[in-house]
């Protein structure tokens, strides 16, 4: 689903408050500005956030955040249900502790009669098996855990095909189903549908009410998404081992007996429309590359039509006809069923065998007829846009030729993602990718999809033609070998590390076992992209040279294309009911620990080595996260950091990614521990920097700007009270890279804590002045808190940002203080069922919420997104809940319940090497020490109630928020009526 609202409430969050990814649930979506090799990936920055809640580990363009808050919909609650199971040969399911009209009741009372009567018969029924599916993390039970070398694969007899892949490295479980529907599969008249259909399969079943659904897994910091495709729709939950067995069964029962009312239908309509406004019609360069794209390159429906849909159109979609489609394509059939992480395989194999092996096994609808005949000469389209300060944007696909990536095909597949990320280094301007959704993912026609700024007067033809002149060279000429093998190790990274993501695997092997039959692709397609040779090389850029290209030029218009933002019908708010029946949560844990081993010098750089563990069927790569603050030099220019990072990416070895949101400077790259020296030569190299040694490169295009990080560059040039000047000349990085904080560095992997020091002698020789967080305070003073409106011409929708700065005498201390302050915060506002969430949910706007750092001091800042009218209503609602702290405080249920959440979520962290140290280095950066995932793990366990409380009147005070609200000239009375 969408940013504003999606599917998902259990927002996976870092516990150091990084902001939460952008919720990948709802219609899937390309992204292009960033340097990418067409390789789906989590390193650099992905846009808007992801879940909900106080979430650690997402790297923003680089900020951590403290304690983000959701970017959509939260679930709602109700009474929960503990199903408890009996030992012995014939365990016997008694419902227990539950309501006594739960809706699943009757049916396990059936159950039991029948197991009283005929015990063999009904020895697998769904129920809770007798002894724990899920391994480690707390879990209860005995017995050792496979590990296999490759996934187990088995068919059920109605056709189900479920993927197990046991890893007891991690601490977490994943359960994926994929669907093989997507929008291709949709009819002219039906767009949209399967996106509306995504949203609707998280609204209740016939055993799992609405909202019961997701709030058992967000209670325990787990994660719960989906996504639709141009072939399939996925659905995944991450969650503690022990609730795995719940995950299964909720999962099933959705997929036998799925539930759609007129309530349901009316209120996910108001969010996917919503969804729709943000991605094309309030977007800088909504709808490219897709959906705007593939009616250049395609004739048939299946292929070039919107999957969004047109919101009036969808707006006039029956109950009926979700049921239809849910009856035509959810089959048991038509599903692939995935399982990876910390599990029993045996145990889990008999449970799924009971609660998927009595679903129906009806047959699928038919796939979508082929592609027809393609398209021989070029195509260009041109239209106009709101595109800020560039002249121009040009997106462009050259359409592969049809291959099915089995065999020896898979060889030809590698050299061609190969070539994308070539070419996404030979033009740094430009963001090249392998399908519009990334490699991997589609059964119809591959695209290469090329988007990029164009430069004052150049054309959309001529663009690509410099492309395709590139490719021509290698397919003739060659390519130096150095530049082959570093696409190709960049590649080979890329997929490396989203295999070894707890939740990018589990959706990746769903996807492949669906669409290709051939799970192991997620594990193969690695080695054969560091296989591929100078002939292989040469041969796939031949074709895409070769290939038909469709094109569209983007000019710069006043506003873009009216769409509508709600849905007629309204949805009355409700009260927080009670939690609703659920599943049983995960025990209690013994504590989360992250060895270290640190190397420091006096110039204040930190350096973080941690230990990770390999899988013993391939060799995990090495990730490095850092950051270093801008400084005064930066904040006060953003112009300069542009040009900054530009040079940055100009010197620095393709694998290394450079980014910022204007608060630091990110870099990451992932690659075998052999490339680690180089990385850490060339970054020490590239930031000595001297001045005067390397001019600002003429005519950079401005990086894209979000809102939020327009926001805060308007927030740091008003506090330091310079003015967005640039110079005339040429921008010298040295003096901007000279004026750099202390940073941070962060390295996880297989041998993470045992790298030599003296590879790290190139960075501890930078001399860098102290970071403020660090180094006790910082060096300026905050003026009076004010509202600053600022005009945004064509602009019908209003960004509020508001930032409250937090006292050096507020900011962490010692001891408990950080976990009080970060519970605060989660009640407060940045967790799905916070006070202000509720509040926001009511009066029709969704705050994000947290704590971060801006300049160098800590802060607590509000973000959200709404109609001109709304303004008023979020500062009123603001201040309400403010206020409302001293006559109201925190109640022990609500400090309960959010205890809970957080240290689930602080869980996350480990899915993956990338986000432990992307979280390690956030928390660096903003002044905590090195051992503070441990630190907060045991504070949110143990700080007092009144702690908490007295944590949230400090920090929550309406009188110290000021910011910008940047929109429709109309907000300025709004501000003014409220101050």
């Amino acid at each position: 689903m969408g940013a504003a609202a999606p599917v998902d409430d259990g927002r996976r969050p870092l516990p150091g408050g990084a902001l939460p990814r952008r919720p990948r649930t709802g219609l899937a979506r390309p992204r292009w500005g960033r340097r990418r090799s067409g390789a789906a990936h989590r390193r650099g920055s992905r846009g808007r956030p992801v879940d909900v809640g106080p979430r650690l580990g997402r790297r923003r363009a680089g900020r951590t955040e403290l304690a983000a808050g959701p970017v959509h919909r939260p679930a709602r609650a109700a009474d929960r249900t503990v199903h408890r199971v009996r030992a012995g040969p014939r365990p016997r399911l008694e419902p227990t502790r539950g309501p006594a009209d739960h809706p699943a009741r009757p049916r396990l009372q059936r159950l039991h009669a029948r197991q009283r009567r005929h015990p063999a018969r009904v020895r697998r029924f769904p129920g809770l098996p007798h002894r724990p599916v899920g391994r480690g993390g707390g879990t209860a039970g005995t017995g050792a855990v496979m590990t296999t070398s490759s996934p187990v694969r088995y068919r059920l007899a109605n056709g189900l095909r479920v993927v197990l892949d046991p890893d007891h490295r991690r601490g977490r479980v994943a359960v994926g189903l994929t669907v093989g529907v997507g929008f291709r599969h949709e009819r002219p008249g039906q767009e949209g549908l399967a996106h509306l259909v995504e949203h609707l399969f998280f609204e209740g079943s016939a055993a799992v009410p609405a909202g019961a659904f997701r709030a058992p897994v967000h209670r325990v910091g787990g994660l719960v998404n989906g996504t639709t495709h141009p072939d399939y729709t996925e659905f995944h939950q991450v969650a503690p081992p022990s609730a795995l067995e719940g995950l299964l069964f909720a999962d099933a029962d959705r997929l036998r007996a799925p539930v759609v009312t007129a309530a349901t239908l009316t209120d996910q309509l108001t969010v996917v429309v919503d969804e729709i406004r943000q991605a094309t019609g309030d977007h800088r360069y909504g709808g490219l590359p897709w959906p705007r794209l593939p009616p250049v390159l395609f004739d048939d429906f299946a292929d070039a039509h919107d999957g969004y849909g047109d919101p009036r159109q969808l707006l006039r979609t029956s109950v009926s006809d979700c049921r239809a489609f849910l009856r035509e394509h959810y089959t048991a059939a038509n599903t692939v069923l995935t399982v990876s992480g910390a599990f029993d395989p045996a145990e889990t194999r008999r449970v799924i065998d009971g609660f998927f092996g009595e679903l129906p096994g009806r047959p699928p609808a038919p796939a979508p007829a082929p592609a027809g005949p393609r398209r021989t000469a070029d195509q260009w389209r041109y239209d106009t846009g709101p595109l800020g300060p560039i002249p121009g944007v040009a997106a462009a696909g050259l359409v592969l030729p049809d291959r099915t990536v089995t065999g020896q095909d898979i060889a030809h597949y590698a050299a061609t993602l190969t070539v994308c990320r070539a070419l996404g280094h030979r033009h740094p301007d430009r963001s090249t990718g392998l399908g519009f959704f990334g490699p991997l993912d589609v059964s119809g026609p591959e695209v290469l999809v090329v988007t990029g700024p164009l430069s004052r007067g150049d054309t959309g033809p001529r663009w690509l033609r410099t492309v395709r002149t590139t490719l021509s060279d290698w397919s003739a000429d060659g390519i130096p070998d150095e530049a082959r093998q570093a696409a190709a190790r960049a590649a080979r990274d890329d997929l490396l590390g989203a295999a070894d993501d707890l939740t990018e695997r589990t959706r990746a092997l769903g996807r492949t076992e669906l669409l290709f039959d051939r799970p192991t692709l997620v594990d193969e397609l690695p080695a054969a992209v560091a296989a591929v040779s100078r002939s292989d090389f040469a041969a796939a850029a031949a074709a895409l040279a070769a290939a038909p290209a469709g094109g569209i030029e983007l000019r710069p218009a006043s506003a873009a294309r009216p769409i509508p933002t709600v849905v007629t019908s309204p949805t009355p708010a409700r009260p927080r009911p009670a939690d609703p029946p659920g599943f049983p949560a995960a025990p209690a844990d013994t504590g989360f620990q992250v060895p270290t081993r640190t190397l420091t010098d006096d110039n204040g750089l930190r350096v973080v080595l941690l230990p990770g563990a390999a899988r013993p069927d391939r060799d995990a790569p090495v990730h490095l996260a850092a950051r270093w603050p801008w400084g005064e030099t930066g904040w006060a220019r953003p112009g300069a950091v542009d040009e900054t990072i530009a040079h940055l990416r100009s010197v620095l070895p393709a694998t290394v990614q450079a980014g910022t949101d204007g608060q630091w400077l990110t870099l990451s790259a992932a690659g075998p521990v052999t490339d680690v020296p180089g990385w850490l030569e060339a970054i020490g190299s590239a930031l000595r920097c001297e001045s005067g040694s390397r001019p600002g490169a003429t005519g950079v295009v401005p990086l894209p700007r979000s809102p939020s990080w327009l926001a805060d560059d308007m927030q740091r040039v008003l506090t330091l009270g310079s003015g967005p000047v640039e110079p005339a000349a040429a921008v010298d990085p040295g003096d901007v890279l000279a004026g750099l904080g202390a940073g941070s560095v962060v390295l996880t992997g297989p041998t993470g804590s045992n790298l030599p020091a003296g590879w790290f002698a190139a960075l501890l020789a930078l001399r860098r002045p102290p970071h403020a967080p660090a180094a006790g305070g910082p060096r300026w003073a905050p003026g009076p808190p004010g509202i600053h409106p600022v005009p945004v011409p064509g602009a019908d929708r209003v960004h509020v940002a508001l930032t409250a700065w937090i006292g050096p005498h507020h900011g962490p201390r010692t001891g408990t203080d950080e976990a009080a302050a970060y519970l605060a915060t989660a009640i407060f506002g940045s967790w799905f069922d916070s006070r202000l969430v509720r509040r926001g949910r009511t009066n029709g706007w969704t705050p994000l919420f947290g704590r971060d750092v801006l300049l160098d001091r800590p802060r607590v800042f509000l973000r959200t997104e709404v109609d001109p009218t709304q303004v008023r209503t979020v500062l009123s609602d603001l201040a309400g809940e403010c206020r409302a702290l001293s006559d109201d405080p925190f109640s022990a249920d609500e400090i309960t319940r959010a205890r809970q959440f957080c240290r689930g979520q602080l869980r996350s962290v480990a899915d993956s090497p990338a986000g432990l140290a992307a979280a390690v280095v956030g928390g660096l950066a903003a002044g905590r020490p090195v051992p503070w995932l441990e630190e907060l793990d045991a504070g949110l366990a143990t700080v007092p109630a009144d702690e908490i409380r007295d944590r949230a009147a400090e920090l929550f005070r309406f009188e110290r928020f000021g910011g910008v609200v940047l929109g429709a000239v109309a907000a300025d009375r709004a501000v003014k009526s409220v101050r």
